[in-house]
């Protein structure tokens, strides 16, 4: 069975070329409440028959991250790979892995070379910084001092 994917017509005569090209034009610390939202129209402009893709649009980091690297290496920017990229982008913004993976994939583009190590080294950034977010919520431990028995 295949899965299709739809959007929704409003958005894409108005946004979806902007948005679509966000993730490979558009370094990770340049997105504000603004552009967030474009993106988050986008997602709910999408449909989808299939379950990983649906999950993906809600926000499952793990199903964007298996549907890019599904595609990856990508050889070349196509609509499909801008749809993917796009919710891979969406997942990165609060997600370490996902922030990874977009970061990877960036630095293997075929876009020019500067531009692409800019967009890879930001995103490379934005994880580092998810990452430690993560390590320091899961390691809120406070020590004590432990009392030593003189004798």
């Amino acid at each position: 069975m295949q899965s299709k994917v739809s959007l929704n017509v409003s958005c894409r005569n108005r946004c979806s070329r902007r948005v679509l090209a966000y993730w490979r034009t558009r370094p990770a610390d340049s997105f504000d409440p603004r552009l967030r939202a474009n993106i988050d129209d986008w997602l709910r402009s999408l449909s989808s028959t299939s379950p990983e893709w649906r999950a993906a649009i809600g926000g499952d980091a793990a199903c964007a991250i298996g549907m890019a690297l599904r595609f990856w290496p990508l050889r070349s920017v196509c609509p499909l790979a801008d749809m993917i990229m796009t919710i891979l982008l969406a997942a990165a913004f609060d997600n370490a892995a996902a922030a990874n993976v977009l970061s990877v994939t960036l630095r293997n583009m075929p876009i020019a070379h500067r531009k692409r190590m800019m967009l890879a080294r930001s995103w490379s950034t934005h994880h580092s910084i998810l990452a430690r977010r993560a390590v320091s919520g899961a390691i809120d431990v406070q020590f004590q001092k432990t009392p030593r028995n003189v004798s």
